[in-house]
């Protein structure tokens, strides 16, 4: 069952619904849950993976994003099939996935993310980038978890 935090200023009524994408069966979850949210709304949505650069200069930055993007777009391919009319940016960000969400939650109506759980007690029930954006989200956040 998702979780809805309300928080921030009310939702910008023509912003993007903004989703994180990390390939987990939460994130994927929280796919269906964006898709479904920009159509009820007519708003475009924003897929957005973040990733942290290699420490090493051992792998060139553009074969990282190359390899981000390829699995975002992975990501998305069933979904955009699905959902046709959903117009879709796909976004490849580097920088810590809670710090990236946050910063777009600025100009969305509506931030999803799913729920892998890790974090102690309150992780169970959020993640570490749920309490995140529970904290310093400017718009509404919906977190998911993935069925047990």
């Amino acid at each position: 069952m998702p979780v809805a935090v309300v928080r921030g200023r009310s939702a910008a009524a023509d912003g993007p619904v903004a989703v994180g994408v990390d390939g987990s069966p939460s994130s994927d979850v929280a796919l269906g849950l964006a898709f479904d949210a920009a159509r009820a709304r007519g708003a475009e949505l924003v897929a957005i993976r973040a990733y942290l650069a290699p420490g090493t200069a051992a792998v060139p930055a553009d074969v990282v994003v190359a390899h981000e993007r390829e699995a975002l777009e992975e990501s998305l391919a069933p979904w955009r099939h699905r959902y046709p009319d959903v117009k879709v940016e796909a976004l490849v960000a580097p920088g810590r996935a809670a710090k990236v969400l946050i910063g777009v939650s600025h100009t969305a109506r509506l931030v999803v993310v799913g729920s892998r759980g890790h974090g102690g007690f309150a992780g169970l029930l959020l993640g570490s980038v749920g309490q995140q954006l529970m904290h310093h989200a400017e718009c509404p956040v919906l977190i998911a978890h993935a069925a047990e």
